[in-house]
């Protein structure tokens, strides 16, 4: 019989550690829906621009109503604004004004050629965005700033609409390329995913996200997974909608560590700290895996560690116990599914783990099959944690054929951002002066990693230690 350990509250930091599950993506309008990117595409599939209130000069202190984004053809673009409390935490709602730790979030793919040298700029405060790629592509700019009141906007388009949205009756997001349902502990006994499609009304091919780990003490060896995470009564307790819910994404934890776009979708990123385990207890066997649903036999697999192609139809193939790739790839009928990680050396003794058909543990959960199931397996928390598994997902319709070769590479190299002053009077009037450049992320670790996906104003910083903290989808627990 499984010993309850509900003592110190370790069991729920322990499993929230493992368990850190929510969501990145980014997303696109509607007027980009039918673009199909290839290898030689100059834009960034879904990727955003994510600057900081203090970055945008006078657009401080503005109602986040009044803030406009434009293209060079003065086209309205989606922009959100995600406000942040003075703790830093991401809230629903603060004072409706952009202060200097709200994020203004942008679409790389929405910038164009910058604004005309004759052209009278219809905006006051502005801020010109330039976007730069260094893999070589062209510059291009996004125009943000506040409504003139002697010379009022008027838009030669209308607003696009929201590029990603949540349903709460099923707790799921649902972008443009897919729709991911999240687990209610309460209702659905487990954490995590239960349900992908890259269409609303297609087929679900996940089982589950699942996790496992053994307590060792001097009573004997219990494994625990993602229900006994679900069956404690704090965890329960904690459930609720996302912290920030906009147009272009869903900030599902109170950190903002992990997020949901209308193209892309990040579970379980950040590192992991061990925790405080009764006297004599040992952590052994942390493993973390996404198993996939019936619906996907006949679907394909490869990763960066090889050229091997495999079918997953639930006849076991060789083991594949091999140090971490920078991406997996997942096709089938109806896209293609990128998993981009940035393991840490930090997690060499992480191992990637494949299993398609194989016996089923006795304790396994979800439908109690192995279908193409793909994940890691760690000796400590710090090395799962460092593993980056699943990282993010990245969601491609039939018929884009841009390659998760080219996608790391993305990845590796993040967008650059300038932001320059506007002058009211017309770029004529006043030379732009440079604010802010990003630069390419510190590396870590000696070997190569995946750089943040998400463009920012300013050095990307190392991506901080999360202690012992619930992770659940919208959900932070200290």
């Amino acid at each position: 019989m499984k010993r309850q350990i509900s003592a110190p509250g370790w069991t729920v930091a322990l499993a929230a550690t493992v368990a850190t599950v929510a969501a990145v993506s980014i997303g696109r309008s509607p007027a980009h829906v039918g673009h199909a990117a290839s290898d030689q595409d100059s834009g960034r599939y879904g990727e955003a621009i994510v600057l900081r209130g203090e970055q945008l000069g006078g657009l401080q202190g503005r109602q986040l109503e009044a803030i406009i984004a434009i293209d060079d053809q003065g086209r309205r673009l989606l922009l959100q604004v995600d406000e942040r409390d003075a703790a830093g935490a991401f809230v629903a709602v603060e004072d409706g004004i952009l202060d200097a730790n709200d994020e203004l979030v942008l679409m790389a793919e929405d910038a164009g050629g910058d604004w005309p040298a004759d052209g009278i700029i219809p905006l006051v405060s502005g801020q010109r965005i330039k976007v730069t790629d260094p893999l070589g592509a062209a510059d291009r700019w996004i125009f943000v700033g506040g409504d003139d009141p002697a010379r009022p906007f008027r838009p030669t388009h209308p607003l696009p609409e929201a590029a990603i949205r949540y349903v709460p009756a099923s707790s799921r997001i649902a972008g443009h390329s897919y729709a991911m349902d999240f687990a209610q502990p309460s209702t659905d006994g487990f954490i995590g995913p239960k349900g992908m499609r890259f269409t609303e009304a297609g087929p679900n091919l996940v089982d589950r996200l699942k996790i496992r780990f053994t307590v060792r003490t001097f009573l004997g060896a219990d494994t625990y997974t993602e229900e006994d995470i679900a069956a404690n009564a704090d965890v329960r307790a904690a459930e609720g909608p996302p912290p920030r819910i906009g147009p272009l994404r869903i900030v599902l934890d109170a950190q903002g560590q992990n997020l949901a776009l209308a193209q892309r979708l990040t579970i379980s990123r950040g590192t992991y700290e061990d925790v405080a385990l009764p006297l004599g207890a040992t952590l052994e066997d942390l493993r973390m895996a996404l198993d996939l649903s019936p619906a996907a036999l006949g679907a394909t697999y490869r990763d960066a560690r090889g050229p091997a192609v495999l079918t997953i139809d639930e006849k076991p193939d060789a083991p594949a116990s091999r140090p971490l790739p920078l991406w997996r790839e997942l096709t089938f009928p109806e896209g293609r599914l990128l998993l981009l990680s940035r393991p840490s050396s930090a997690a060499s003794s992480a191992r990637q783990t494949f299993d398609d058909g194989g016996k089923a543990p006795a304790n396994d959960t979800g439908d109690k099959r192995l279908i193409g199931q793909i994940g890691v397996v760690a000796d400590s928390m710090p090395s799962l944690g460092q593993a980056d598994f699943p990282g993010e997902l990245v969601f491609l319709p039939p018929g884009n054929s841009l390659s998760a070769e080219r996608l790391a590479a993305q990845a590796a190299a993040p967008l650059r951002v300038e932001v320059l002053d506007w002058s009211p009077l017309g770029p004529a009037s006043a030379t732009p002066q440079p604010t802010v450049v990003s630069a390419t992320p510190t590396a870590v670790e000696a070997t190569p990693t995946l750089g943040a996906a998400t463009a920012t104003a300013t050095t990307t910083a190392t991506v901080g230690t999360i202690h012992g903290r619930l992770w659940l989808p919208w959900l932070q627990r200290p």
